[in-house]
């Protein structure tokens, strides 16, 4: 209760301090003319001040202050209280901004105009004189001071019992009690706007509630109407069918009846001829009739036995299912009023649109909505669905659509390449498995566009991203090697002065990295620190184990080998991870249809372990199993004459597809993994999209295609 009281006081002084300042007219004596703001015991302190005012006994606050000869008071001060004659004067000159009314023209006038802090005073001062101790027992005993613990008035006989606890003057224990109601109204506020907020949401769902109530009465008077005009119809359809069935078996019987009846006099004149023939002819006119009547006898006889003794028609025309409880079950099966709400953690989604899409294109998936019960929901249901690019957080809202009772289908067509976040809702809460990871690439038949260009690199050939997901670039005239980041900002550079034709480069799972050099006599194989510091170098020219003729292409296999491409030795060199020398791997004989030795350039590894090796010499692939074994070579498309020319470096994608550069075409040829050429792209040049000796090719996760030009000092983002 105590806590309602606060309550109940501060919003009274909140309302207070935002009006007291203000003058209102109060027409005959009327309190309810008083803003809302107002208490309602102004009415009282008003009435209180009109009384004095006309029984004369208003008195003079100055000479009661100053305690003179209490003079009765004939004016009263706006700003402060009642005046006599001998004070107005005084009063003037000290305040000359005050305005003082007169007590005959304030009885006088028809409206009272009273400024709330005259009210607000007077009542605050008797409160004060009549303010007595808490204490039952020292009720009569004028209150002196207030305790803030206790919250209570102390008399001068209590003060000791409370002298541990905060006592203060009744004015400033009510300036302090003030301050801290003001305090607590931000907080009274906040809770008020949500209650109010929730109020409102109450009266939404209700008024919402009162309109679904009155679409769906309004849909059942329908159906039932509906229902009474499709049972009319049916009655009559009914009837009508009665009737036609009755009148065709009655038509039937009638048609067999008069049948039988023109047979049966048949029969009877037959009979009786036969019978007058025999007992009244003589024997010449017996023998004379005996073949005619032997002849309509059996005429007669054959008619009659091809009808039936028994009618065709029976009556067996019956009313199935009748019953008011057929009819009763057929309603509730149909018409039915439920609550349905979706269940959001016992919805799912299906579809190739949440793992896997492409750039500017539709992606579908299709979102299935059932209740907690995994029972469909036939109301329409909140569904929405955001996608959101993990590397520049740009979100996609996509597009749904109802296709079914409890199915909605989606789509939506990403702008950027990368990993994407697909979050699903149903009525505002995620369902199962949201967010989906979707990987979003370029589609094969779209590259070709130039996306973006890295300058600044000298002569590069070999590329490779390594754990930084940063470029490492070979740069074959600048006898170096650099680290890039995505926008071809330069982090470091490393080898000056180490290797001399950096042509190729791999990068182990610990960051270490491996480099050819075909510097000539210095051509080596060189083993780098994560840090960039050179570890260990082999090789040199010649045709034995460990040492090259031209070395290009280095890879790494299942992070155990290093295969290094011994071009003009025709031969595949195979080191471990410390560059110990483990086997050769010799394709010099592999194919006798080749026209010369094969030359590789470089080496590629899929997921099922199978490598492809590009052939400079004879200008083509040569693919070979996970056990080495050689399958197949292929060269391009000589039905369109896209043949390979010059192919130097090969990269993969996710679908294993094959991206080759040619040095001879000036462009970069799509292969599947089976040999058929998907597309090429390129030309020679120096503008965007076009090409002057690609050398390095790598595909990144996102589907990006980055291409090393040798002659235009660049890297090109395809």
């Amino acid at each position: 209760m105590l806590d309602l009281y606060l309550l109940f006081l501060k919003l009274v002084l909140s309302a207070v301090k935002e009006r007291c300042r203000k003058e209102f007219t109060i027409l005959n004596d009327d309190a309810e003319n008083l803003p809302d703001a107002l208490p309602v015991y102004y009415k009282r302190d008003l009435k209180s001040l009109k009384n004095k005012i006309e029984t004369h006994e208003a008195r003079c606050r100055i000479c009661i202050q100053r305690k003179r000869i209490v003079c009765t008071a004939v004016a009263v001060c706006s700003s402060c209280n009642f005046l006599c004659k001998e004070c107005i004067h005084e009063h003037k000159s000290q305040y000359p901004d005050h305005e003082i009314v007169s007590l005959l023209e304030l009885s006088q006038s028809d409206s009272d105009v009273m400024h709330h802090g005259l009210l607000k005073r007077q009542r605050s001062r008797s409160f004060t004189q009549k303010a007595r101790c808490s204490i039952p027992s020292h009720f009569r005993e004028p209150a002196q001071q207030y305790c803030l613990d206790c919250r209570i008035f102390v008399c001068a006989k209590c003060e000791e019992v409370h002298s541990s606890h905060t006592l203060m003057e009744m004015q400033q224990a009510a300036q302090v009690c003030k301050q801290s109601l003001i305090d607590k109204i931000p907080n009274v506020r906040v809770v008020h706007k949500r209650v109010a907020g929730a109020s409102r949401d109450v009266q939404i769902t209700k008024t919402s509630i009162d309109d679904q109530e009155a679409v769906l009465r309004s849909s059942i008077e329908h159906a039932f109407t509906k229902l009474l005009k499709i049972l009319d119809r049916r009655k009559q359809e009914m009837i009508s069918r009665l009737s036609d069935i009755s009148n065709e078996k009655i038509k039937r019987l009638r048609d067999q009846e008069d049948e039988l009846t023109r047979l049966a006099a048949e029969f009877e004149r037959l009979e009786q001829y036969i019978e007058s023939t025999v007992n009244m002819s003589t024997d010449y006119e017996l023998l004379h009739s005996y073949k005619f009547i032997e002849e309509q006898s059996h005429s007669t006889q054959q008619k009659g036995s091809k009808l039936p003794i028994q009618p065709v028609e029976a009556a067996n025309i019956a009313l199935k299912n009748s019953s008011e409880s057929h009819l009763r079950d057929l309603s509730l099966k149909h018409l039915n009023i439920f609550v349905e709400q979706a269940n959001a953690s016992s919805c799912t989604a299906e579809g190739a649109g949440l793992k896997i899409a492409e750039t500017e294109k539709f992606a579908r998936f299709s979102i299935k909505v059932v209740d907690k019960n995994h029972e469909p929901c036939s109301w329409i249901q909140n569904v929405t669905a955001t996608l959101k690019c993990v590397d520049n957080d740009f979100s996609l809202s996509t597009e749904i659509v109802e296709s079914s009772t409890n199915t909605y289908e989606a789509c939506y067509s990403p702008q950027f390449r990368g990993a994407h976040k697909l979050s699903v809702f149903v009525n505002g809460n995620p369902i199962t498995g949201s967010p989906f990871s979707v990987d979003v690439t370029k589609p094969l038949i779209e590259l070709g566009k130039s996306q973006g260009t890295m300058y600044g690199v000298t002569g590069p050939r070999g590329i490779v991203v390594n754990k930084l997901n940063n470029i490492l670039v070979c740069e074959w005239n600048g006898h170096k090697i650099v680290e890039v980041d995505k926008l071809g900002r330069q982090i470091c550079e490393f080898g000056k002065g180490e290797v001399h034709h950096p042509a190729s480069i791999a990068v182990a799972e610990d960051g270490s990295m491996f480099i050819t050099d075909a510097a000539g006599k210095e051509c080596c194989l060189a083993k780098y620190g994560e840090d960039g510091r050179l570890l260990k170098k082999i090789g040199a020219e010649g045709k034995k184990v460990c040492e090259f003729l031209n070395p290009r292409g280095v890879r790494i296999r299942e992070n155990k080998e290093v295969w290094v491409c011994d071009r003009d030795n025709h031969r595949i060199q195979i080191f471990s991870l410390s560059l110990a020398f483990l086997r050769t791997f010799d394709i010099s004989q592999i194919d006798s249809h080749l026209e010369q030795k094969p030359k590789p350039n470089d080496v590629i590894f899929n997921k099922s372990g199978n490598f492809y090796i590009t052939d400079f010499g004879n200008h083509c692939i040569l693919c070979f199993s996970a056990s080495g074994d050689y399958r197949f070579s292929f060269s391009g498309n000589h039905t369109m004459n896209q043949i390979l020319h010059g192919p130097e470096c090969i990269a993969t994608d996710r679908d294993e597809n094959l991206y080759v550069t040619e040095t001879g075409n000036h462009c970069v040829s799509i292969f599947k993994p089976t040999g058929e050429l998907i597309r090429t792209f390129g030309t020679l040049g120096k503008n965007e999209g076009e090409l002057k000796f690609p050398m390095g090719i790598l595909v990144d996760k996102n589907g990006s295609v980055f291409v090393a030009e040798l002659l235009n000092n660049r890297i090109q983002i395809f």
